[in-house]
């Protein structure tokens, strides 16, 4: 079996892979700075420029490589912390990126402009035209991704960052073609072709997870509405199928070459690879999904996720599930339930509450309904909102740190639980919420 890497490993390979171009340091000369001090910053500068550049590019590779799903699973199961550390290093990169260039300016004492006006009457200002037309090109994805992103659409907003792939590819040539100390150093260009080589990688995969050809074939064999937007679905393998651990979740591809998005699965068969899946509809690709028919192929791939990991024993835990956020927890229940198992389930409506029967009847009054926005009445209905004083009280307040608090729902409502256990003073190392890689 592939081994998987822990996340120190993870972070050693960028790491050593990124700052390698450090020892491009090593052709400054120390001992001028004293005599010659102004000689000395000149190639220190010009040595940051390259070196600058070097590393965020190798920077970009790794942040599309977190960015494959299908090859990240074989390196880790724990694509929510990968999906972190994809953000945490493109800030570096972002920030490398912006410097290089400007560095460049100021070494070849040129003026704003020299940075993106296309310049091809030399050989050297053709290479550097390239990593001009780079720049453009980032410019565009960074000023769309991080001032513009809350007015842009998502599906614009997606193809506008597919821009880092003719990205990569320029940077890659510019580099090879005005690359001094790559040519200088042949580790460091190994290297670079390295990580070249991992940049196709990464374009084929994509290309093949785009076509479909690397995913699974299922067919829709039901369908039911519950409640005004929550719909579940049945897909049913065709041929081949995958299997579920509990609290995973899979990426659903409604034809080839379209978007997918990830869903968790509600509950599976491992006998006949059937999957079950709660959906609530929310934007136009769940609203395809509701209306698609019967009979449906989609692709699907997966699964992914390790949410519920710590739940997955008979010791004291608190389900805690927004709407539908409830999907991951239904096989948590029917597998890892016990005597300390509490579900408390918020719904603005009790006909949104999905699988409500089949809950009560494994887990008796240890499941609580909370209805925002109806006036029903009945064992363990509570006609409010979830509140910190009604915790403690279904709890005991002298039991609260002794169990293990699981949350699912909307960003809105994790945070405001969180908000909620803090004020409880729950420990945060008993936390632990669902968070998709999407």
């Amino acid at each position: 079996m592939f081994k998987r890497f822990s996340r120190f490993s993870i972070i050693s390979l960028v790491t050593s892979t990124s700052l390698a171009f450090l020892w491009l340091y090593t052709n400054l000369d120390f001992s001028s700075l004293n005599s010659d001090s102004k000689s000395f910053w000149d190639s220190f500068v010009y040595l940051t420029a390259n070196i600058t550049g070097y590393v965020a590019a190798m920077l970009f590779v790794w942040e599309m490589f977190f960015g494959v799903r299908y090859l990240v699973q074989l390196v880790t199961d724990d694509l929510p912390w990968v999906n972190k550390f994809h953000a945490f290093i493109g800030k570096y990169a972002l920030l490398l990126a912006l410097v290089h260039p400007v560095l460049e300016m100021i070494v070849y004492a040129q003026n704003v402009l020299w940075l993106f006006i296309p310049d091809l009457k030399s050989k050297f200002e053709f290479q550097v035209t390239y990593g001009r037309v780079a720049f453009i090109l980032f410019l565009i994805i960074y000023l769309t991704s991080a001032l513009l992103r809350s007015k842009i659409k998502y599906r614009p907003w997606l193809y506008i960052h597919y821009l880092s792939y003719p990205l990569m590819f320029l940077t890659f040539i510019h580099a090879l073609d005005i690359g001094t100390y790559l040519n200088k150093y042949v580790e460091l260009k190994a290297l670079w072709f390295m990580m070249l080589g991992l940049y196709l990688v990464l374009i084929w995969f994509r290309l093949l997870m785009w076509s479909g050809v690397t995913k699974f074939k299922y067919k829709i064999t039901d369908k039911a509405q519950k409640g005004k937007d929550i719909f579940l679905i049945v897909l049913k393998p065709e041929g081949k199928f995958l299997l579920p651990k509990v609290g995973q979740y899979f990426y659903l591809q409604l034809k080839d070459f379209g978007e997918a998005h990830p869903f968790t699965v509600m509950e599976s068969d491992e006998t006949t690879g059937t999957l079950i899946f709660g959906i609530k509809t929310l934007g136009s690709f769940t609203k395809k999904v509701s209306e698609l028919e019967i009979g449906s192929i989609i692709n699907v791939d997966g699964p992914y996720g390790v949410f519920t990991l710590e739940g997955q024993n008979t010791n004291p835990k608190v389900i805690i599930a927004g709407g539908i956020g409830i999907t991951p927890f239904l096989d948590l229940v029917n597998k890892f339930k016990s005597p300390t198992t509490v579900f408390l389930h918020a719904n603005r409506h009790l006909d949104e509450a999905l699988a409500r029967n089949a809950l009560k009847s494994q887990l008796g009054n240890r499941y609580i309904d909370f209805v925002s926005q109806d006036s029903t009445t009945g064992e363990s209905i509570i006609n409010s909102r979830l509140k910190p004083k009604l915790i403690s009280q279904i709890l005991g307040s002298d039991n609260l740190i002794h169990y293990n608090y699981f949350i699912c729902g909307s960003p809105r409502f994790i945070e405001g639980v969180k908000d909620m256990l803090n004020q409880l003073e729950i420990p945060l190392n008993n936390v632990y919420v669902e968070e998709f890689s999407f």
